[in-house]
């Protein structure tokens, strides 16, 4: 009986020696699907908007990841800029303020998207920065620089977990903020 234990115990630590030293899959691998069909992701949007699909699923792998800066002139700021003799501040709010479309160059395709340019204001935001102005006689204007991050997603569409299709698609978001001042004169 203790011998049938021993075995037992020694079974169990060369199967666990084994799983430990299995190779780890990376997240970022593709995943071919056997007789895969790429369609354009306009085609894959019109189809969602021709009528709902039951049992509709998409499964989304990251692909590749991109970061790129952006740099705005936020709005609310006179065209020849800010001057505080004594110095001073203003407020940049990073969610108000215009729209600004822009285009980027990505390993994978060009992309264009609209991101906030900020709004400078006398108040005082939750979500944003004070700038400080140097005293002085130059006039500044605050210069918004957006690091953006870019991610290519495969999406394999099932429905009821019959694979349909696959389209690509990219997709931005802000992943930082920062600024600073340009001396105007």
């Amino acid at each position: 009986m203790l011998q049938k234990k021993l075995i037992s115990i020694l079974t169990c630590s060369v199967l666990t020696l084994t799983l430990v030293s299995a190779p780890v899959k990376n997240t970022f691998a593709v995943t071919t699907i056997p007789n895969e069909k790429i369609v354009s992701e306009e085609f894959a949007k019109k189809q969602s908007e021709i009528q709902p699909k039951y049992g509709e699923n998409e499964k989304i792998t990251v692909v590749s990841t991109e970061y790129q800066t952006v740099t705005l002139t936020p709005s609310g700021q006179p065209a020849g800029g800010n001057n505080f003799k004594s110095g001073g501040s203003l407020f940049l709010n990073y969610d108000s303020g215009g729209s600004q479309s822009i285009s980027v160059g990505l390993g994978w395709e060009p992309f264009s998207f609209s991101v906030s340019t900020g709004q400078m204001s006398t108040n005082a935001y939750t979500s944003g920065s004070t700038v400080n102005f140097p005293a002085g006689n130059n006039y500044y204007i605050v210069k918004l620089n957006r690091r953006m991050k870019f991610e290519r997603h495969k999406v394999d569409v099932y429905q009821y977990n019959t694979y349909q299709y696959t389209y690509y698609t990219t997709v931005s978001s802000i992943y930082s903020n920062s600024h600073y001042l340009q001396q105007v004169y």
